[in-house]
């Protein structure tokens, strides 16, 4: 039984939902329209598929660009102000220090 929990609890989209998925789409939703705004051209790139596209991905993919685009934000003082900005369980779980 522990083994299936962990299974069903860590092994599937499951996880994702329990850790703020929703809350990863608005601020993805929010990068996006506020663009490459102050960053270096460097991150062209990721601002190419429009916000239907890239939140159709995997949840790991969506968290990795955001992880990205929120430490570049952040680098520069120009970061959005949403759950990401303080809550550090949301933090840990895109990875962002």
């Amino acid at each position: 039984m522990w083994c299936h929990r962990n299974e069903a609890l860590y092994e599937s989209p499951i996880i994702n939902s329990r850790h703020g998925l929703e809350q990863l789409h608005i601020a993805v939703r929010a990068e996006l329209q506020q663009g490459q705004d102050q960053l270096a051209p460097v991150f062209q790139g990721y601002f190419r598929d429009n916000a239907d596209t890239l939140l159709s991905k995997h949840a790991d993919y969506i968290k990795r660009w955001f992880m990205v685009i929120r430490i570049a934000r952040e680098a520069n003082d120009t970061d959005q102000q949403d759950g990401f900005t303080h809550n550090p369980t949301l933090r840990s779980w895109i990875m962002l220090p």
